[in-house]
């Protein structure tokens, strides 16, 4: 009553990522340990594709309340190109990972599918409804600021940890 459709859609992309931001970036870290710690060593596949799917969740919980818009808004053909577009992204990004047989590569590829389909919904319907790409991207990676920065050491810890062995992968000609 408030608000414009614009202010309220802002509002709920704010609320979401902010309510979203905090679980995601815990998983992404950690995911690995946590399954292994509760659920023994042969978990830790699972872990890892856990760490990978989260990234897809972020921007599902934020992209998911706002389909309701397509109806609102009387734009139906929009959500209709938007669940083929979804579609088809899984679906070719399901096939290259099967065509290697990676199942790691497989669910990478599908979260990078759909977290890019789920982020240009996110910024399509906050244009549609009047607010800015600029205000949407600000709202979005405002969201993740204070939960990266909490587990920042934690990566770069991790990084240096990692850097002989990168090092060494390099040197020997791994690249």
């Amino acid at each position: 009553k408030n608000g414009t459709l614009g202010d309220l859609t802002a509002k709920l992309v704010k609320n979401m990522a902010t309510l979203t931001a905090i679980p995601v970036v815990i998983l992404v870290t950690i995911s690995p340990q946590i399954f292994q710690r509760v659920f023994g060593e042969a978990w830790e596949l699972s872990g890892t594709l856990a760490q990978i799917l989260a990234v897809s969740v972020f921007f599902n919980v934020i992209g998911n309340p706002l389909t309701r818009l397509f109806a609102i808004l009387e734009r139906q053909k929009m959500g209709v190109l938007f669940n083929v577009i979804l579609g088809c992204a899984r679906a070719v990004a399901l096939v290259a990972g099967g065509v290697y047989g990676d199942i790691v590569l497989a669910t990478g590829l599908y979260v990078v599918a759909s977290g890019v389909v789920w982020a240009g919904l996110v910024i399509s319907m906050n244009v549609v409804v009047g607010n800015s790409i600029k205000m949407t991207l600000y709202i979005l990676l405002s969201s993740l600021a204070a939960p990266v920065s909490l587990i920042g050491p934690y990566w770069g810890s991790v990084a240096l940890n990692m850097a002989p062995a990168i090092q060494n992968y390099l040197l020997i000609g791994g690249v």
